[in-house]
């Protein structure tokens, strides 16, 4: 692997764990602002974000790392089935992205 092809996964790789530690983070301050049954959050945009820009793999390992640190923050129990619906967030995301917007090759390096 050439030093720049590894200098693009190595800054992917941070971009998406800086994501899910933001989606981490929106998650447990939106927590407290609950009215009623009501919890508005943007929780779901940085995993969204990093489905578009990278692809679904990984928006998918950052739905998975924000959900298992948003548990181990907590101190909730870990369930798988909510664990998956946020994988799925950052998979569909960058499944729309492959699937509606034509990246040009030298665009698609760029992060």
């Amino acid at each position: 692997m050439t030093r720049k092809r590894s200098g693009i996964l190595l800054r992917r790789l941070c971009i998406t764990a800086l994501m899910a530690a933001l989606s981490t983070v929106i998650g447990i301050i939106c927590k407290q602002f609950t009215f009623g049954f009501v919890r508005i959050t943007l929780e779901n945009f940085p995993l969204i974000f990093t489905g578009f820009c990278f692809g679904p793999v990984y928006g998918a390992a950052a739905g998975i790392v924000a959900d298992l640190v948003s548990c181990l923050v907590t101190g909730q129990d870990i369930q798988p089935l909510i664990t998956l619906g946020v994988a799925t967030v950052g998979a569909v995301s960058g499944l729309v992205s492959l699937a509606f917007v034509k990246l040009r090759p030298a665009a698609k390096d760029a992060f």
